[in-house]
């Protein structure tokens, strides 16, 4: 089974080094060049058809069902670890979507446990961060889930963070007034050391009115950034540069009425970005439903350097969460809970039949 994207829009050149050339005001067009092959779902597995049997401690963590699935990593051995908000266990299935075992969970604020939890990510040794918004804790954990140290920072208002390094990167929902920046880093003891993505006045304002921008890894160590308009970004080696193309240049909250009342919010916004092993750079973002526009979910794939390449639109029966990329090969994970079955889908991004490379 293939998906297959349609949209439509004007045309608009990009200048292939950061921002497109397009004039302001316009809305470039998004064009049909690729689609998502379903590669495999993780996560409704019947405990009594697990492939040995599950400890105490996993069966009351649901095994490797998954109720809410809200962050996911991808281990060096092509595991996948996915982080469930309701079970508060971080599951890890094999690459045909096999349930291997959980390696943190339960209610509760020692270690290994969870009160609120929002995102997890593995580092280059294999290490595992795991952020609680509750506690306002990085934990870090061998990638069994051996349990080595954590730290209290400043992170309130985060919504996503990454590891590689020796650092923590922090992006904020908010970025802090005194400094403006979107991405916080610190040390592996909670040590601030610096920051970078600076926010401008049109950030400010999508933040304030439901967008946000988003985290992600690239090749090579790099911490990659997107701002809240799709679709552009920055990245931790390059954190003066603002790279890709301006769809939206003139995109700010604006006043809906919906159900009797009037609400400031944004049209459209940064859902995540992934960089591909050819080093493919993917953002998806949405556009937000009215009365007369239905909800759109959107992938735009471009080069490292901001060349635009196409696009992809989710279909109505598919509600794409976080997103991360594989690192064998030209694979998007996606976490899933709005539908009838929670989990994680793997898809394969492909050319559209008939698209030229």
């Amino acid at each position: 089974m293939v998906l297959v994207l349609v949209v439509a829009g004007t045309a608009c050149e990009s200048n292939g080094r950061g921002l497109s050339d397009a004039p302001s005001g316009t809305i470039p067009e998004r064009q049909v060049r690729f689609e998502l092959e379903p590669d495999r779902f993780f996560g409704w597995e019947e405990l009594t058809e697990s492939p040995r049997e599950l400890t105490i401690e996993e069966e009351k963590a649901g095994g490797g069902v998954l109720s809410r699935p809200i962050s996911i990593a991808e281990g060096g051995d092509s595991s996948l670890f996915v982080l469930d908000a309701d079970f508060q266990k971080v599951a890890v299935f094999s690459w045909d979507g096999g349930f291997k075992r959980v390696v943190l969970g339960g209610y509760g604020e020692g270690p290994g446990e969870f009160v609120s939890p929002y995102d997890i990510d593995l580092d280059e040794s294999g290490r595992l961060f795991a952020f609680d918004g509750h506690n306002n804790r990085v934990s870090i954990f061998s990638e069994s889930g051996l349990f080595s140290t954590s730290f209290n920072a400043d992170t309130h208002n985060t919504v996503e963070m990454k590891a590689e390094g020796g650092e923590v990167f922090i992006h904020r929902y908010f970025p802090p007034r005194t400094r403006g920046y979107f991405v916080q880093t610190f040390s592996e003891d909670g040590t601030f050391e610096g920051e970078f993505a600076r926010a401008t006045a049109q950030d400010a304002d999508l933040q304030f009115h439901g967008a946000r921008g988003s985290l992600g890894k690239g090749r090579n160590g790099e911490i990659l950034f997107a701002y809240p308009a799709p679709s552009t970004w920055t990245t931790s080696s390059r954190p003066q540069e603002r790279i890709g193309v301006a769809f939206h240049p003139d995109a700010r909250g604006e006043q809906v009425s919906e159900n009797g009342f009037d609400l400031v919010v944004t049209r459209v916004g940064t859902r995540g970005i992934a960089q591909l092993p050819d080093g493919r750079i993917v953002i998806s973002w949405f556009i937000r439903p009215t009365r007369e526009v239905p909800r759109s979910y959107y992938l735009d794939v471009m080069t490292s350097e901001g060349q635009y390449l196409g696009s992809y639109e989710f279909p109505d029966s598919v509600l794409p969460g976080r997103m991360i990329s594989s690192r064998f090969g030209p694979y998007l994970y996606f976490t899933s809970h709005g539908g009838l079955i929670p989990g994680v889908w793997r898809f394969r991004l492909v050319r559209k039949t008939g698209e030229a490379k």
